[in-house]
């Protein structure tokens, strides 16, 4: 009896530390306010749910307040949520050895939450816009940081506003630091290592500081982006049709002629072919302004489409606007349920030698415990066979059932197009916004990156759990089969159909860690230009193809524009949520 309360508490105190439904129901609705602009609910939710409050929740609470902040227009709260974010990571990694243990007894959502690759990316990115756009205005918000005392609207002077611009500069400079360490960590995999908006949002932070020197690190960087597009960038569906057979063998790349790869494993597609041209535009057209002398030879080394070359050579002055696209909501990210057969692993010839070596040592101590064994030092082959065939049965009916999570993602099928009008209303410029950040792309990969180092950490988790449920099963058969053994058989099919009810219970517990930076955009677009001093009006013109005839596709109006320098770049930020 004791072993059975032993049993059964540990049994418990296992699915008790695993059975959390992780707050889905309060992300669920921070996401449906955030989407439908409902910025004072959403930051409502974040601030007083209980599942936000929890410390393992700290960082997505950062990055929610974040984005929350920025697409309501409080980019100064934005910063100081997002600065804390970018603290609490590089602390974070310090102490996640000491979450090992607790891992490895409960599932993914007992454990802190560190914010994927690319969601760590993405604070350098929303801290270096941030920063930008208060410099660009001028002024910070008026807010409350206790939700009690007020204070005011702040214009900031010269000098303040310097630090802002700079501040946007060193950003850029922090983000390029943390890829490269997560670029040596990752050396040799085809994963979500470097990001292609650190380089050409990046070149527009650098264009719009306007020195010599940060011009020619903007030229740089776009320069290293079609470098990024053809090495890393190719891994996404979004940019080659080939991608599957291209992460297949990006070990074996580096050492192939650029032309073979090339030809054998890259498919453009129409959005590659448009970022190729946006960063050939941005390369010559600033190689043209200050370096004319490399010009005509890096025309002959990119051979850039006649499009692009016409409207370089039209370039006279630097650009004074640029225009930063964020579109639609990241794809969910949601559980996925996924089956450990037991049985069929012990046969299955595919199956790895570690996990056929694991559902066979489960299998055999299901046969000891349950006494399907015969007793050691008898000869009876014919029962051992038998005993472990029914162990087999037992363990292969209680299949190990788990979740992992994945990211719902749709493949892109719009194409963006700026629209300038001048103070009378009549266009006067219309030019691709070009996609840069494929999020969904990128957040499935590295979610599909997780999800399979989990599959291994839950299954060797599960095995504990179905451990502790045999020998609950054991003590259960003990108590029942009495002294005599009169009960035998009735007390082993009571032990196994325990055993099946139990492994129910685990499958159960087991949910797969589906938080995520819910509110990021779906993707990320930008594009630039020179315009005179004046008035305009900006409006999107967003069709199903890259050539779709002018006046076809919906408009979307991003409202005036007053362009007051020829030498200050004008950011324009755009956020849609649909």
């Amino acid at each position: 009896m004791v072993i059975k309360k032993i049993s059964c508490f540990i049994l418990i105190a296992l699915l008790v530390t695993s059975c959390s439904s992780g707050g889905r129901k309060s992300r669920a609705q921070l996401r449906e306010q955030f989407q439908t602009g409902q910025f004072e609910a959403a930051l409502k939710t974040v601030r007083e749910s209980d599942y936000y409050k929890e410390k393992n929740e700290e960082l997505l609470k950062l990055m929610e307040l974040g984005m929350i902040h920025h697409a309501a227009g409080n980019y100064y709260q934005s910063v100081l949520e997002l600065n804390k974010a970018k603290e609490l990571v590089q602390r974070l990694y310090t102490e996640r050895l000491s979450q090992k243990m607790k891992k490895a007894i409960a599932n993914d959502n007992y454990d802190i939450f560190y914010g994927a690759s690319y969601e760590r990316s993405m604070i350098h990115f929303y801290l270096a816009l941030n920063h930008y756009l208060i410099w660009q205005r001028g002024w910070y918000e008026a807010y409350s940081p206790d939700g009690k005392n007020q204070i005011a609207q702040k214009t900031l002077t010269p000098s303040e506003r310097n630090t802002e611009i700079l501040a946007a500069r060193a950003e850029i400079v922090a983000w390029d630091s943390f890829l490269q360490t997560l670029k040596n960590d990752k050396l040799g995999e085809s994963v979500f290592k470097n990001d292609m908006l650190a380089k050409t949002f990046g070149g527009l932070i650098h264009e719009a500081i306007g020195t010599r020197n940060d011009q020619q690190i903007a030229l740089q960087l776009y320069k290293d982006a079609k470098e990024l597009l053809l090495k890393n960038y190719n891994g996404y569906k979004t940019f080659n049709s080939n991608y599957k057979k291209f992460k297949q063998d990006f070990e074996k790349l580096p050492k192939m002629k650029l032309e073979d790869v090339k030809k054998n494993y890259v498919s453009p597609t129409n959005y590659q072919k448009s970022l190729e041209d946006f960063l050939d535009y941005k390369v010559l057209y600033l190689t043209k302004l200050i370096r004319p002398q490399d010009f005509k030879k890096l025309v002959g080394i990119y051979n850039p489409s006649k499009d692009v070359l016409d409207q370089v050579n039209k370039e006279k002055k630097f650009h004074n606007i640029s225009l930063v696209f964020q579109d639609g909501m990241i794809p969910k990210k949601v559980a996925d349920k996924q089956y450990y057969g037991l049985g069929k692993a012990l046969n299955d010839p595919k199956t790895s030698a570690i996990a056929r070596f694991g559902a066979a040592v489960l299998t055999v101590f299901a046969a000891q415990q349950l006494r399907l064994l015969p007793p050691p030092g008898s000869y009876n082959p014919g029962g051992s066979y038998m005993g472990i065939k029914m162990a087999e049965a037992t363990v292969a009916g209680a299949a190990i059932s788990f979740e992992l999570p994945k990211i719902l993602n749709t493949p892109e099928n719009e194409f963006s197009f700026l629209q300038v009008y001048d103070s009378a209303g009549k266009l006067i410029e219309e030019r691709p916004v070009t996609l840069v950040n494929p999020m969904g792309d990128i957040a499935e990969e590295a979610i599909a990156e997780e999800a399979t180092a989990r599959y291994f950490r839950t299954g060797a988790r599960l095995a504990t759990k179905h451990a502790a449920a045999i020998a609950a099963s054991f003590a259960t058969y003990s108590a029942m089969k009495g002294k005599n053994k009169n009960n035998d058989f009735f007390a082993r099919q009571a032990a196994v159909l325990q055993y099946l009810a139990v492994s129910k219970g685990i499958e159960a517990s087991e949910r797969a860690d589906t938080r995520f930076w819910s509110t990021l955009p779906s993707n990320l677009r930008l594009t630039s230009m020179y315009l005179p001093k004046g008035d305009y009006q900006f409006k999107l013109r967003i069709t199903t193809g890259p050539n779709a005839p002018a006046g076809t596709g919906r408009i979307v109006g991003l409202g005036p524009v007053k362009v007051d320098s020829e030498d200050r770049v004008r950011l324009v930020n755009f956020r849609t949520y649909q």
